[in-house]
């Protein structure tokens, strides 16, 4: 089909069984419903709704923080809506298609990629993140911030009890890293 031609009678370019729309393309069908299914439990969102007009009024009716979290779901959101689009038009107006993983793999990198430039100050939700989005803090080593990490694990009370805090000092990056011994 040339973008020229008029297609009254589109169907969803993933599993042509239904006629394209927002709300069985985000996140009905079976192929964007497992993109964002795998990536959901990234930016701890797996009980957020599957469908486009319930999965709009969850976000909405939460709270604009800047917690990682926050910062990270609303990201997540972007980039699968993005790239779920991109792959759409590429299956339906070049014939060409990317498996589920790449799809996944590159969503997975631009919120990546996009988290990497934040600027975030130390904290215990900082450090969990970075963990499992495999990206480093840029920040300085600050007594304040050492200061900051020990009263999170301070925090935590009775339950750990053999913590203790080593900053670790990279020469040009300032990374602080929080070291259960």
């Amino acid at each position: 089909m040339r973008c020229s031609e008029k297609n009254d009678d589109m169907v969803c370019g993933f599993c042509k069984l239904v006629p394209d729309s927002h709300s069985h393309l985000f996140f009905e069908c079976d192929f964007p419903r497992k993109v964002s299914s795998r990536l959901k439990y990234l930016v701890r969102l797996d009980n957020a709704p599957d469908s486009w007009q319930n999965l709009i009024d969850f976000m909405a009716s939460r709270p604009v923080r800047k917690s990682i979290w926050n910062i990270l779901q609303r990201l997540l959101i972007g980039a699968c809506v993005y790239y779920i689009w991109q792959e759409r038009n590429l299956r339906i107006f070049q014939g060409r298609a990317r498996s589920f993983d790449e799809v996944c793999c590159q969503i997975r990198d631009v919120v990546r990629g996009r988290a990497m430039r934040l600027r975030l100050k130390a904290s215990i939700q900082v450090f969990n993140a970075a963990n499992l989005w495999d990206f480093h803090v840029k920040h300085g080593c600050l007594e304040k911030d050492i200061m900051n990490i020990r009263e999170y694990i301070g925090c935590l009370g009775n339950f750990v009890e053999s913590w203790t805090i080593g900053a670790l000092f990279t020469l040009g990056l300032g990374l602080i890293k929080v070291v259960m011994q």
